[in-house]
């Protein structure tokens, strides 16, 4: 999974300001975890919708995140 994919698939969600997208430190390759974050609330909801459509042939798994953002 690339950053450009997450951008593309929460494209509806107009308000995402940034993505941070896990990788393997070793080889770069992307864990499959990202976090999100939105600006408007009203986005949150409509992301929230996009949970179990696919993404590579796997199901998203989206869900509201209410910790510190990770760096």
């Amino acid at each position: 999974m690339e950053e450009d994919e997450i951008w593309e698939f929460f494209d509806p969600c107009m308000s995402m300001r940034c993505v941070k997208l896990f990788t393997d430190p070793m080889t770069g390759a992307s864990k499959g975890i990202a976090y999100v974050n939105f600006s408007d609330e009203v986005d949150v909801d409509e992301a929230l919708k996009l949970h179990g459509t696919e993404l590579r042939g796997k199901p998203m798994r989206i869900e509201r995140f209410f910790g510190k953002w990770p760096r």
